[in-house]
């Protein structure tokens, strides 16, 4: 890559790789690079996972589309599978919506020209499958109105090779849990229905600012996609066509067969109701009152009292031009250095001769001592003559100039002098600065380099220009040099930065960045306590979540109990949430977790609310003790819907046989689908450890059980899915696979069928590599 495609800084991390801002050395432009995130564990999944990505490569660049970022190129390197597309500077729709819903004519357009996008995927049979806010991105055209373009089409496919633990990890980081159809959490073959289902969830929240399918973790949002349990819009939204509303409903039905069939046909309902229905019925974001009432004729139906206000939108206005303006006059440049030549000067632009009525005029600009030029006039009767004379002006007369015109120039140059002087110091201290800055970030990039010594001083200067609230390429620089330095008296840097980060004026993206980006990689275990209170007690939830997930690997046993007191705080459930995940990483860190157990218990014990009760217990499937099995399976047995799943969902995080024996117990007295669901993912999720995997006589045994309690299409399925792929280095260890694989040959369920075919053909393709690589070692 490096011969055609030039790195010129990160852009941003998404779910299916990294982009970067890149230039094409061969057409001479800028461009986006996207690599691709595949999968580590195994070599053989990375190189199916390019081999589809290249024979893509033409449907991808096919789509040649106004509303579609074009694929210029793909290609492989050293470091993996890549694509190079069209660089969009917009903004993300996520973005938009993130300060206000949309007003009724904005989203129109986006109606429109999202579906006149799959409009034109769809045509070529290409499916997205990861349709999401951050995946559609908004520019403006100098008319002022904006342009959508969907990104990643053709891509999220290679998600599909990565580990379920890859996955789950992506759906929690990148929100595409929200926008899922209930199809793909049944890994269903996926089709135009299931981006309609997608979209129309990126509808809802453009319009009521809220997911429509949510949840405190991701099972609950499973389970809403699973059992339909949306609002209405026109339940929370004022200001929208009734019929826009339904629309959208229709997108995110819970069966395909119920959606439109494709976004030809959503798109011909929708401009069809815009061309009919001038004068619409309006929606008013109220919920009808429950219970009985008197219905009047005549008179609208009570609203709900306690209903929350309706959600109104607001417009999508283009770029602050003021804004923009002044960013540029804070923004410093960085000095040009011109080599064997002096700065040019500037060049004096052409003054045009202004007129009034035949008569040319001198210029404001000519000044005194110009010799003006002879002027001319026609036609002008000058003392009864006919004839066309020539006026020149009058040469003014020279005064002798006055002592004290002579003083104020003089105090004028004396001030020219001082501010000349100013200036040439500033610019020799700018090019100083910049001198430190760029030996700073040289050292950092050394790879051999752990640390770099630094004075305080400089570490400030570090932090004031990585804090620049302007576009910065290589602001990940900065942020290297910050992760590597090293106070050279003993200033403890990792508390200056932390103060910097906290007390300074950021940007929300800087900010974090200096939490995850410095702090964490840093190390210190001595920072996470003054972490975990500022957490505690945050401005906002984003800042509370990043100052623990730099806690992440770095946080200790001791820390335990203030992460606790967070949990079962009346914090922010984001701020719970990563909490929940910091105290997790430090039990699977520690050895001997009983002492870690009974503080959980006893948390547990007076937790006031059911979400902070399954926090909870979710973490006794990380301690894997006693104790721990105890409570949990006290869950199982609970009446509460949610405590069950979170019960079941703790056991998938077990580290002993032990959890296996009590889903499978669980599994076979229970009917409803969404607990079955949980179990099942568990177990899969147990079966495939080190300590079941180990051994092949237990792996078949467990392996067995399991087969043997899959008693829907999903669950046949995912048992194929995850049972074929394992390997274990050796030919015959799938000699017990196969069988197990090949009893949903003859399935009734035809989909199920063609897997488990494909499945035992991929298992005797791999037996036949394996036997040729061993005799080709012999």
């Amino acid at each position: 890559m490096e011969d055609r495609y030039e790195i010129r800084g990160k852009i941003g991390h998404g779910g299916l790789g990294t982009v970067y801002r890149g230039f094409d050395m061969k057409m001479k432009r800028e461009v986006a690079i996207k690599r691709i995130m595949t999968s580590e564990e195994d070599p053989s999944i990375q190189e199916e996972a390019t081999k589809q990505l290249a024979s893509e490569a033409g449907a991808l660049a096919s789509l040649q589309h106004p509303h579609i970022v074009t694929v210029y190129d793909v290609g492989q390197d050293e470091d993996g599978p890549y694509v190079v597309m069209e660089l969009i500077n917009g903004k993300t729709l996520d973005d938009i919506i993130e300060e206000h819903a949309l007003v009724w004519e904005d989203f129109r357009e986006l109606a429109m020209q999202t579906q006149e996008a799959l409009i034109a995927a769809q045509e070529l049979d290409m499916i997205h499958s990861d349709i999401k806010p951050p995946n559609i991105m908004m520019t403006w055209l100098p008319s002022g109105k904006f342009q959508i373009k969907i990104v990643d089409f053709g891509l999220a496919v290679l998600a599909q090779n990565q580990s379920k633990e890859e996955i789950e990890q992506l759906e929690t980081v990148f929100g595409s849990i929200f926008f899922m159809p209930p199809e793909q959490f049944e890994r269903e073959i996926l089709d135009a229905r299931s981006d309609l289902y997608s979209m129309g969830c990126v509808y809802y929240q453009c319009l009521t600012g809220k997911y429509p399918f949510s949840g405190d973790d991701g099972n609950e949002v499973m389970e809403a996609h699973l059992n339909h349990e949306v609002v209405p819009i026109q339940e929370i939204r004022a200001g929208i066509p009734i019929w826009v509303c339904d629309w959208v409903m229709w997108l995110i039905n819970r069966d395909p067969a119920d959606r439109p069939q494709s976004s030809r046909e959503a798109l011909a309902v929708f401009l069809k109701n815009c061309r009919s229905d001038t004068d619409p019925e309006m929606s008013t974001g109220t919920k009808p009152k429950a219970g009985p009432k008197l219905i009047i004729p005549g008179q609208e139906a009570a609203a709900d009292p306690d209903a929350p206000p309706p959600v109104e939108g607001k417009p999508i206005l283009p770029p602050d031009i003021t804004t923009s303006v002044e960013m540029m006059a804070s923004y410093e440049e960085p000095e040009e250095k011109f080599e064997d030549e002096s700065v040019p000067a500037a060049a004096a632009v052409p003054v045009q001769p202004r007129t009034l009525g035949g008569h040319s005029l001198m210029h404001p600009t000519q000044g005194a001592g110009t010799q003006p030029q002879a002027h001319t006039t026609q036609g002008v009767d000058m003392a009864s003559s006919q004839t066309t004379q020539t006026i020149p002006f009058a040469k003014p007369e020279k005064k002798p100039m006055s002592g004290a015109m002579k003083g104020m120039i003089a105090v004028l140059l004396g001030i020219l002098v001082v501010v000349s002087g100013i200036m040439l110091l500033n610019r020799s201290n700018k090019n100083k600065r910049n001198e430190i800055l760029n030996e700073l970030i040289n050292k950092a990039k050394d790879e051999s380099v752990e640390e770099v010594p630094m004075t305080l001083g400089e570490l400030k200067l570090l932090l004031d220009t990585v804090s620049y609230g302007g576009k910065m390429e290589n602001r990940e620089q900065y942020y290297n040099a910050l992760y590597k330095a090293k106070s050279e008296d003993g200033t403890n840097f990792s508390t200056t930065i932390f103060k910097h980060a906290t007390e300074t004026a950021l940007k929300d993206e800087v900010r974090d960045n200096l939490f995850t980006e410095v702090l964490k990689r840093r190390g210190n275990p001595e920072m996470v306590s003054t972490l975990v209170k500022y957490a505690a007690a945050a401005p906002d939830a984003k800042a509370g979540v990043a100052a623990l997930k730099a806690c992440m690997g770095i946080a200790e046993q001791v820390n335990a109990n203030a992460l606790l007191d967070i949990i079962t705080s009346d914090a922010p459930q984001q701020v719970r949430t990563q909490a929940e995940r910091v105290i997790a990483d430090i039990i699977d860190r520690t050895p001997v977790r009983d002492g870690l157990t009974r503080k959980i218990i006893s948390s547990y014990s007076k937790a006031k609310d059911a979400k902070t009760r399954h926090a909870l217990i979710r973490l006794l499937g990380h301690c894997s003790t006693d104790g721990a099995l105890d409570k949990i399976k006290e869950a199982l047995g609970s009446e509460e819907n949610k405590t069950r799943l979170a019960a079941s969902s703790a056991l998938g995080e077990w580290q002993d046989a032990r959890a296996i024996d009590v889903l499978l117990g669980y599994l076979s007295g229970v009917a409803d689908p969404a607990f079955r669901e949980s179990a099942f993912d568990a177990l899969l999720k147990l079966a495939q450890q080190e300590f079941v995997m180990e051994d092949e006589a237990k792996a078949k045994e467990v392996w067995t059980k399991i087969m043997q309690e899959a008693t829907t299409s999903r669950e046949k399925l995912k048992f194929i899915n995850t049972l074929v792929p394992l390997w274990d280095g050796e030919p015959w260890s799938t000699a017990w696979r196969k069988p197990l694989v090949q009893k949903f040959v003859s399935d009734g369920d035809p989909q199920v069928n063609e897997r488990a075919k494909k499945g035992i053909s991929a298992i005797k393709d791999r037996e036949a590599l394996k036997k040729k690589e061993a005799g080709t070692q012999e």
